[in-house]
């Protein structure tokens, strides 16, 4: 049976995948680079900030020779906050969820750096489900896919890793769980989940798939 439950946090706890990518979409195409939601997914979604830019820059590169300008990233920064502060929601059923689950430890794991998991969790009032135990890559060497911050998660509430769930939009953390080698749940609840990356959710190395809250909060249920 399983003791602790770690959830990632965008497009899983807190609606904000949707409106990343819009404005991540929107924003490259002022710069010349051009993506379909899939292939941004295909690049993108998952990864650490550092990784995310790295691999912008290099995109940029093959493209127009050069890196991204750097007024780039202060111009995301200031959408995705007006964004936050107008739109940002739980994931429908998520806070419903939580507030039925009383026999897991729970911690939040997340390659989003800390101070907007911070704020996107406390915008959405999620916080007050985890206490202390919600974590940034920032504090581990490597961000997803590798294991590193779903082992850190499950040291700090004092898991065996073998004995967590982890919940995940993406594949690239579903990589990063079972490399920690955690049972996983991939989930497509949140909004940008569209047929395509359902179906590549439900074809990954994940244990179990969930379209929504109701159909995770049974799976978390058998699972423990």
């Amino acid at each position: 049976m399983h003791k602790a439950l770690i959830f990632d946090c965008d497009g899983v706890l807190v609606d904000s995948e949707v409106l990343l990518i819009d404005i991540e979409i929107e924003t490259m195409a002022e710069y010349g680079l051009h993506y379909t939601p899939e292939r941004f997914k295909e690049l993108y979604l998952g990864t650490s900030i550092d990784a995310f830019y790295e691999t912008a820059h290099r995109e940029h590169n093959r493209v127009h020779g050069t890196p991204l300008p750097e007024c780039y990233s202060s111009k995301v920064h200031d959408r995705v906050s007006t964004a936050f502060d107008k739109h940002l929601e739980p994931v429908v059923g998520i806070a419903d969820l939580l507030s039925n689950i009383d026999h897991l430890d729970l911690a939040v794991a997340s390659n989003s750096q800390q101070k907007w998991l911070d704020r996107k969790m406390a915008h959405t009032s999620l916080n007050d489900f985890f206490g202390t135990h919600i974590y940034s890559s920032e504090i581990v060497e490597n961000g997803k896919p590798a294991p590193d911050i779903y082992l850190y998660a499950a040291n700090q509430i004092q898991a065996d890793p073998t004995k967590c769930i982890v919940v995940e939009d993406s594949i690239n953390g579903v990589k990063a769980a079972k490399a920690a080698n955690m049972t996983c749940i991939s989930f497509s609840g949140g909004g940008h989940c569209d047929d395509i990356h359902v179906e590549k959710l439900k074809n990954s190395i994940a244990d179990h798939h969930a379209h929504d809250a109701d159909e995770l909060f049974r799976l978390i249920k058998e699972l423990s």
